[in-house]
């Protein structure tokens, strides 16, 4: 249950990265803009790749559960039990 928050966290903290690596680049610090620049391309990389994987495990699958009656526990895919 926990594994979902936690890549929302890591892409927040991608977010924290981007604002911080803006910081060079628009105000002079005595920091080269080129390093901010960079720091802002890997943590937008980073934030693309964490929201496709959480768009495509959190999102896109609970979706396809629930139209295929199918139900989640721990992490792991079970069918659903039909009464008898």
């Amino acid at each position: 249950w926990w594994k979902r928050y936690l890549t929302q966290l890591q892409m927040s903290q991608f977010i924290a990265l981007m604002i911080h690596g803006a910081i060079p680049v628009f105000h002079d610090c005595g920091f080269p803009p080129y390093f901010g620049y960079l720091t802002i391309f890997e943590a937008v990389l980073f934030f693309v790749l964490f929201f496709n994987f959480y768009v495509k495990t959190y999102l896109r699958n609970n979706n396809l559960r629930q139209e295929n009656g199918l139900r989640q526990e721990n992490g792991l895919r079970q069918e659903a039990v039909k009464s008898r």
